[in-house]
């Protein structure tokens, strides 16, 4: 244990020590190290001052060489990116560029869609005039509407009503075409019977009118059979006797009925 604090004191004040020391600090931890190296496995750090003054940890050729290997590539990459971050430089000046152009076009874009937006403004403020006025007119077609609606169902009970008026006209014509039916089937009756009357009327008169003719004939006949009386007599002629069932008969009058129409 006290062995161990002993090394370990001796490793810090390597590392502490003087600037001016230079490789005698190093041969001083190499003779340390190089005694207790066989008794103690512990492993030891080397180190060595660079260039710059800075303490650096001794590696071993094969990790230094790979490390110099590692730097050509990395050299090589570096390059490479150098180059790509030359072209990307590049690319982002024409980038900037086109941005600057762009910017100026969204500038004048920006002016356009300002003008755009306070043309919309006005059209948008004409459109709800409009729009007020057209529910303005909505509500009043809505009124006029509901006003017709009205109208219409009135006109829809005064059709019913004169439907039902109609049907009961309907049905009086329908009772006046049947009595007038019954009238002119009537009058038709009347007008045979009349026809009848008319026709024995006529032989009537045409039998009295016979019978005139015989009377008168036998009277003309009565009147050339009695004689006549000497001058200075008076005697008076005798009257003749008529025949009964001579005699004329009256005329009836005859009564025609207008026929119905």
């Amino acid at each position: 244990m006290l062995f161990r604090i002993l090394l370990l004191a001796l490793f810090t004040l390597s590392i502490t020590a003087d600037a001016n020391a230079g490789d005698d600090g190093c041969r001083l931890i190499k003779g340390v190290s190089s005694i207790f190296r066989k008794s103690d496995p512990v492993p030891v750090k080397q180190y060595y001052r660079a260039q710059d003054g800075s303490l650096r940890e001794l590696i071993p050729y094969s990790e230094a060489l790979s490390r110099s290997e590692d730097a050509e590539r990395l050299e090589g990459e570096l390059a490479e990116t150098q180059q790509q971050l030359a072209a990307q430089q590049e690319q982002n000046a024409a980038a900037t560029a086109q941005v600057a152009e762009l910017q100026k076009q969204l500038a004048a874009t920006n002016k356009k869609l300002q003008a755009t937006q306070k043309q919309m403004q006005t059209q948008v403020a004409e459109l709800n005039k409009k729009l007020s006025a057209a529910e303005a007119r909505a509500e009043k077609a809505e009124t006029a509407a509901a006003e017709s609606q009205k109208s219409v169902v009135t006109l829809t009970q005064e059709q019913k009503q004169l439907g039902t008026t109609l049907k009961s006209t309907q049905d009086q014509l329908k009772q006046a075409t049947e009595s007038r039916d019954a009238a002119v089937v009537r009058a038709e009756k009347l007008q045979e019977t009349l026809t009848a009357a008319e026709t024995s009327v006529r032989k009537a008169e045409a039998e009295i009118t016979a019978l005139q003719k015989a009377l008168e004939e036998s009277r003309k006949a009565a009147e050339q059979k009695v004689p006549q009386p000497e001058e200075g007599t008076t005697e008076e002629t005798p009257k003749v006797e008529e025949q009964p069932g001579t005699e004329e008969p009256a005329e009836e009058p005859t009564t025609e009925e207008p026929a119905a129409e």
